[in-house]
């Protein structure tokens, strides 16, 4: 992650994971980056880049790390992402970050395996 990262936060409902933004952006703060919390109903990369961010990690819907990346100018990772690049997790099994009911929103999966809880 660069020196220069947001973690932006929705204040939608069932997106609201203002907890776990500023989790990793204490983590980014411990690891000597400049971490931004940005807190948004919308994410939309208009305002996002009015920030002059080097790169964000999305807490709120997991589709705009992965569906809707190429909107931004800057690379968007997704908190389990953002764990790989700091060291705290491994890229292997890769984690994919689901919205849902669990403490942890995020599930395991293997390549060419179903879903793991």
């Amino acid at each position: 992650l660069s020196s220069n990262s947001g973690v932006v936060a929705c204040t939608k409902p069932g997106q609201n994971r203002i907890s776990l933004a500023r989790e990793i952006a204490g983590r980014l703060r411990g690891a000597g980056k400049r971490a931004h919390l940005l807190i948004m109903n919308e994410v939309n990369p208009e305002e996002i880049m009015d920030f002059g961010l080097d790169a964000i990690v999305c807490t709120a819907c997991p589709r705009i790390a992965t569906d809707d990346s190429g909107r931004f100018d800057i690379p968007v990772l997704t908190p389990f992402e953002a764990d790989v690049m700091l060291g705290r997790e491994n890229i292997s099994p890769y984690k994919i970050d689901e919205l849902g009911r669990d403490i942890n929103p995020r599930k395991t999966i293997g390549v060419g395996q179903r879903w793991l809880k």
